[in-house]
């Protein structure tokens, strides 16, 4: 009876030594042979904000040439000008330079029946109403209006940007230095 239980034994051994020898483990003990990892190398993307956009001249006159935009445009910080950076340029641009370029933007070069004017409206079909009124703020347009129109309105005035001589508003210290100074 012993024998057979060393024979038992003995298989024992020889089928658990095979196990660790598939399980990548060797007769010593020793760890198992790690596969190579294949690293994936991914080329640097270009990214909306990386390229500089092209200014294309347009038929009107430079934003930054009308004094109530530019004005509107020194007021306000340039993150929130970024919808109107993508509007004019299809890209998000960088804070730096995103003053820079909506005031050298002097009108599309495309026509109102084209397929670009209508990308165009669908831009700003996504904004809420009162970006619609914000952005016609600045642009010195009349805020007043359904979507639809606000949105008509904008893209007329970009196709051929113009001034419509509307006054800049002045400085609010100037007022309130005339009522301290004035007698009551």
């Amino acid at each position: 009876m012993e024998s057979s239980d060393e024979e038992v034994e003995n298989t024992k051994k020889d089928e658990s030594e095979d196990e660790r020898v598939e399980n990548g483990k060797s007769e010593e003990g020793a760890k198992r042979q790690r596969k190579k990892v294949d690293r994936i190398e991914v080329s640097a993307a270009s990214s909306n904000v990386d390229k500089a956009p092209t200014i294309k001249e347009g038929r009107g006159a430079r934003l930054g040439e009308i004094p109530y935009v530019e004005a509107q445009l020194n007021k306000v910080v340039g993150a929130e000008l970024k919808p109107l950076h993508k509007l004019l340029f299809g890209r998000i641009g960088a804070v730096t330079e995103v003053k820079r370029n909506i005031k050298r933007f002097n009108g599309y070069e495309f026509e109102k029946d084209s397929a670009d004017y209508q990308k165009k409206l669908a831009i700003l079909k996504a904004s809420t109403l009162a970006g619609l009124k914000g952005l016609s703020q600045t642009l010195g347009l009349e805020r007043s209006g359904t979507k639809d129109v606000l949105m008509e309105r904008i893209m007329e005035f970009l196709l051929k940007p113009k001034d419509f001589g509307k006054s800049v508003p002045g400085s609010k210290k100037r007022w309130f230095k005339y009522l301290i100074s004035s007698p009551l």
